[in-house]
């Protein structure tokens, strides 16, 4: 089993703004392996997209489930403290 929480905002993210929201994740959202960047996006205690235009999301395996709705919350905080607004959550599928 897979889950994955669409996060969206009013106008396009920047790829900059979610590496550096990757880069600055408190040690418990980034995991023991710390975070890496790939072609995809980014992998830590969940894997998060590169955004495309107003949205990215985060998803991972069962076994990280846990962390889903922390992860999403944390990004949602951070992406407005950058000055994004209207940022939604989708639902946890």
């Amino acid at each position: 089993m897979s889950w994955s929480i669409d996060i969206k905002a009013s106008t396009d993210i920047k790829e900059s703004d979610i590496d550096d929201i990757v880069n600055k994740l408190p040690k418990e959202l980034k995991g023991q392996l710390g975070s890496s960047k790939q072609s995809w996006g980014w992998s830590c205690v969940t894997d998060i997209s590169v955004p495309k235009g107003k949205s990215f999301y985060i998803s991972g395996a069962s076994y990280s489930e846990q962390y889903a709705l922390s992860m999403a919350q944390h990004f949602k905080c951070q992406l407005y403290k950058k000055g994004y607004r209207y940022i939604k959550l989708g639902e946890l599928l």
